[in-house]
């Protein structure tokens, strides 16, 4: 359905060993990377300098097909080895 493109591990400085990232897709379905700690906020400003879009993220695990997305509090950390997606505003329901 689309294509995405992901870029190599993150490396801890010096040792070459992998360290568990957070990914996060974005709204043209490139995957980014992100080493501990990172919120949501700090993702989500580095989306919209890139994007300029009016956007929210929402982790993976909570996609669902009957009910929206929960989007993150700003100040939520995110997890490594977890997977998010930048979504539109226009998918977020406000009770």
């Amino acid at each position: 359905m689309g294509s995405c493109v992901s870029r190599s591990p993150a490396t801890s400085a010096g040792s070459g060993r992998a360290v568990a990232t957070a990914k996060v897709v974005g709204l043209d379905g490139s995957m980014t990377q992100y080493t501990a700690p990172v919120t949501a906020c700090d993702v989500l400003v580095d989306n919209k300098r890139r994007q300029g879009a009016s956007v929210f993220l929402c982790s993976s695990d909570e996609l669902r097909f009957d009910v929206p997305p929960r989007a993150l509090a700003d100040e939520e950390a995110l997890q490594p080895g977890w997977l998010y997606f930048v979504l539109p505003m226009s998918l977020r329901v406000v009770s």
